[in-house]
């Protein structure tokens, strides 16, 4: 059993949103956590907690970026956080060191928690980091975000897709 620790730089969160007008993706690098787990046996009680600076996240067009800040209500709720609760594993390969599975727990957006379930998969690479990619279908109005809509002609989709490519490094003192 040992702990990680995300690299923010090497990782990023962030969604894919679909309007009337122009479809955006908005991500940040702006994130903390830590992961705690023996990668043989990755259902065996694992732990997980992200932290993500919802002002981090951009679109790259500032009016755009204001609106979802707005929304978000980054000033009453900076963060948005994932604890994990289980991995379901669906396949493990000691051999090319991977995983796939359902990461389940519990997500806070703007201050609501709900629970998630999203597909992800695992893997170490040849720098001996842990890469967990995956993505998610989330419903905006599970955690009461006021959907964009500017004068019913522009509109976006209340589902947006979630995607998360982070990285870790093994905490030194929980190496084997």
């Amino acid at each position: 059993r040992r702990t990680w620790a995300i690299l923010p730089a090497l990782s990023r969160i962030g969604f894919d949103a679909k309007t009337t007008l122009h479809d955006f993706t908005a991500t940040t690098s702006s994130l903390e956590g830590e992961l705690e787990a023996d990668l043989a046996h990755p259902a065996v009680a694992p732990q997980a907690r992200i932290r993500v600076q919802a002002a981090g996240l951009v679109s790259g067009n500032a009016e755009r970026d204001e609106v979802m800040h707005e929304h978000l209500a980054v000033t009453d709720h900076p963060r948005l956080e994932f604890e994990l609760t289980a991995f379901e594993p669906d396949a493990l390969d000691a051999v090319r060191r991977t995983a796939s599975g359902r990461a389940r727990g519990q997500m806070t957006v703007r201050g609501v928690t709900q629970e998630v379930v999203m597909p992800v998969r695992l893997e170490l690479d040849d720098a001996r980091r842990l890469c967990v990619e995956g993505e998610m279908p989330l419903d905006l109005t599970r955690f009461q975000v006021p959907v964009p809509n500017k004068l019913g002609l522009i509109r976006m989709d209340e589902e947006v897709r979630v995607w998360i490519s982070l990285r870790f490094r093994v905490n030194p003192r929980t190496e084997g």
